[in-house]
């Protein structure tokens, strides 16, 4: 849910950076967005289940732990709150990922500047000032 949602914004993102650079074909820009946004996704969902099956051996001594149907509580065996930091580090970071790549594909090739925090990160306050533009009522 959380990455759908991020990869419209980034879509938009994407969008007005390749419109304001007078790049050729902004929908290309916006699918190459989108392929480097769910390359990185997966590659950190992939690592996350290498890290989840790696903990699921953290048992007592070096022996391996069988949770079969369990959830992350029981196959961490260290508690409720380290399961909930792996629950949601697990959820929030291949969509983080992704939009941090997608960060750098825009800076650095899209819009040809150097990748300084202030340059990563541009635009996004207008996209959310559009958004407000869109929902607000107006007054009579």
């Amino acid at each position: 849910m959380i990455g759908g949602i991020l990869i419209l914004l980034t879509a938009v993102w994407i969008y007005r950076a390749a419109i304001r650079a007078k790049k050729g074909n902004a929908f290309m820009w916006v699918a190459i967005g989108a392929g480097v946004f769910f390359a990185m996704q997966l590659l950190l969902v992939d690592l996350n289940i290498y890290l989840l099956e790696t903990i699921k051996f953290w048992g007592a001594e070096g022996v391996p732990e069988v949770a079969l149907g369990a959830d992350r509580v029981t196959q961490t065996s260290r508690g409720p709150f380290v399961a909930f930091l792996l629950s949601l580090y697990m959820e929030l970071a291949p969509p983080a990922a992704g939009f941090i790549a997608v960060a750098f594909l825009r800076t650095m090739v899209i819009l040809k500047e150097k990748p300084t925090l202030q340059n990563l990160f541009s635009d996004i306050k207008e996209i959310f000032g559009g958004f407000k533009k869109i929902f607000t009522t107006p007054e009579n």
